[in-house]
């Protein structure tokens, strides 16, 4: 199997795991997505998309995120995305830990 068919599948088997999970990796935990495809493919890096909204993972200079390959509505690769800095990575940790604490706090409440 191909390297790219591997991320696919694995990207596909997330995305399929749970009904939400297109919504809550595309609407705010995009990093959290960029995390777990790091765990399974070191080589992957964050990368910010051109509109500055979206977080990928750059692997074998392809861009990836739940939907798959990230690509323009046309069908052809994106340019444009920024490597995300130290900062950034810091910033964007805390808003996966955010996440994870008021979901703890709201699952508390019930």
């Amino acid at each position: 199997m191909k390297k790219e068919d591997k991320i696919l599948n694995i990207i596909r088997a997330i995305r399929l795991s749970f009904l939400e999970a297109g919504i809550i990796y595309t609407m705010g935990a995009c990093y959290g997505f960029y995390t777990i495809l790091k765990a399974i493919f070191p080589e992957a890096v964050a990368y910010m998309t051109p509109n500055e909204d979206h977080i990928v993972a750059k692997i074998n200079e392809k861009f990836y995120d739940v939907r798959g390959e990230y690509i323009g509505s046309d069908g052809l690769p994106i340019n444009g995305f920024t490597l995300l800095n130290k900062r950034q990575h810091s910033y964007w940790e805390s808003v996966v830990s955010t996440q994870r604490a008021e979901f703890i706090l709201k699952k508390d409440e019930k």
